[in-house]
């Protein structure tokens, strides 16, 4: 509604100085130069998805269309710092290999001058539709907007998957919300349903706001409701929300988002920002009804703004994350690149526990070389430590330790030299501890020790991540690696005591990302 729209007369003396595809164009062409220009790729993922130059955050856009998987993400090519966002764009046929394509967006526009924010994409009618936040840095501050901001949602529309269109803003803001993005759209009871991160001004508690449409392309933004707000009075806005239906029943929702603010309490909390769920009940026209509390999603250091998506036969639930934290160093930056993506995970949900479980994709057994390493039953003590790997770049380990005949104080595996998980009996949590003070980075993730006797941690290594599952996702750690050169030795080890390792498996990891 143009009434209540600050950026109005701006848009309107505002003039690209290039149409969106030489902007595009523009962008690839210096991402292009850049990689070509790259001198250093030794942080760089084999198999995970990351820019191939300039910054990564957010995923965004996630969707099967015309069978294939497209992953758009927050990107800026001509920099690995962050800056005007467009929208990277990665493609596969089968969730292991990628293929990366143009630049799907470009800010400049009338409705997006400063930045296409994040949001999300569906199909209908054999278009895609991809749902972004326009994003307005304003000349000066006001009492009413001391950020001196302005945020819409826009949609582009595609016939390919590959180019598209720019229909401009569908969704204005309500008064007094200046922090407004990250649209989730979906389908449901015969209607179009839109969920956005915000932030009001009078009271600065995050929340989230519900639109609805007939057609996608016309939403009345007058009409809008609060689909849920904090009560923590320290969080001042929730981010990248998705809002779905896990099981049979259609009022069974899994509400996911990214609250900022929150503080840290004991194990809880660590991160600059936390990317976490609640499950309770909707229907439309109906509250939101709370049934199970806030949690984290992940326990690792770099976890962050995940989405969902559907799998190509439409039976599982896909997701993936962030690979990286807000204000945390970076150091891959002075390689000309920053940021990637999760392995993708499936989600399952026991309405029982209110536990939502994350497990690697069953199409990643595709990344495995053919040959095997059986890793066997032995136990460790004070004096030995068993070398699994020597210096490998990317593999997958999926070990087993029996936790009630282990009588180690501490015990586990150790990645080089400055990365370890481990059991401690001490505090009776299992930890994931990196070191790295040459790029300040250092410091400890945890999660309470599983009450079974057998501890499985299924490992994945790339070159710069490590993602760990502990017994079939009960819990998870991700987080960014940096180790140096021919530091890469992954053994088993126990301290004060003894490990009994019951056995396992090892794969080395192919490369799967073309450029």
């Amino acid at each position: 509604m143009a009434s209540h729209s600050p950026v109005t007369q701006d848009a309107q003396r505002y003039r690209p100085r290039d149409t969106h595809a030489e902007r595009l164009a523009a962008a690839d062409k210096a991402a292009l130069a850049r990689w070509n220009s790259a001198t250093n790729t030794a942080w760089y993922p084999d198999y995970h998805l990351a820019p191939f130059t300039g910054w990564m955050n957010d995923p965004n856009g996630l969707v099967c269309f015309r069978d294939r998987y497209h992953v758009f993400y927050q990107y800026h090519p001509y920099s690995s710092d962050w800056g005007p966002m467009h929208w990277g764009h990665i493609t596969s046929e089968d969730l292991v290999h990628w293929q990366h394509q143009p630049t799907a967006l470009a800010p400049g526009d009338a409705c997006d001058r400063d930045g296409c924010f994040s949001g999300s994409a569906v199909t209908c009618d054999d278009k895609l539709y991809m749902f972004y936040t326009g994003h307005f840095v304003l000349d000066a501050p006001t009492p009413s907007n001391p950020d001196a901001i302005y945020e819409h949602q826009c949609l582009a529309v595609s016939s390919d998957g590959i180019h598209f269109e720019k229909l401009g803003a569908v969704v204005r803001p309500p008064p007094g919300y200046v922090h407004f993005r990250d649209p989730k759209v979906w389908f449901q009871e015969g209607r179009w349903w839109m969920v956005c991160g915000a932030r009001d001004s009078a009271k600065d508690l995050g929340q989230l706001l519900l639109f609805t449409s007939d057609d996608l392309e016309h939403w009345d933004d007058s009409v809008w409701q609060v689909l849920a707000v904090t009560e923590d009075k320290n969080v001042f806005m929730w981010e990248c929300p998705d809002f779905f239906t896990m099981g049979r029943r259609e009022d069974l929702k899994i509400l996911l988002f990214c609250p900022q603010g929150i503080r840290a309490n004991e194990y809880d909390y660590r991160n600059r920002f936390q990317n976490g769920y609640m499950a309770g009940h909707w229907l439309p026209g109906g509250p939101w009804t709370v049934q199970r509390e806030f949690r984290e999603l992940d326990r690792g250091h770099d976890f962050y703004a995940a989405q969902t998506f559907m799998s190509a036969d439409n039976q599982r639930r896909l997701i993936l994350g962030w690979l990286d934290m807000w204000e945390s160093p970076m150091p891959s930056k002075e390689h000309g690149w920053c940021g990637c993506l999760t392995l993708p995970r499936e989600l399952h949900y026991s309405e029982s526990t209110g536990l939502l479980r994350m497990l690697p994709a069953r199409e990643l057994v595709g990344l495995r070389a053919p040959e095997v390493t059986m890793v066997p039953g032995v136990v460790l003590d004070d004096n030995s430590d068993a070398q699994l790997l020597a210096d490998c770049t990317a593999y997958e380990v999926d070990i087993t330790f029996n936790t009630e005949t282990s009588t180690a104080e501490k015990y586990g595996l150790w990645l080089g030299a400055e990365v370890e998980l481990f059991v401690d009996t001490q505090s009776n949590r299992l930890v994931l501890n990196r070191h790295y003070p040459q790029y300040m980075l250092s410091g400890y993730r945890s999660c309470e020790m599983p009450t079974t006797v057998l501890l499985r941690l299924h490992v994945y290594v790339d070159r710069s991540s490590i993602e760990v599952f502990v017994n079939d996702g009960e819990a998870t750690f991700s987080s960014r690696i940096f180790p140096d050169e021919g530091d890469r030795a992954l053994r088993l080890f126990a301290i004060n005591g003894t490990a009994d390792v019951v056995g396992g498996n090892m794969w080395k990891l192919k490369a799967t990302i073309e450029h």
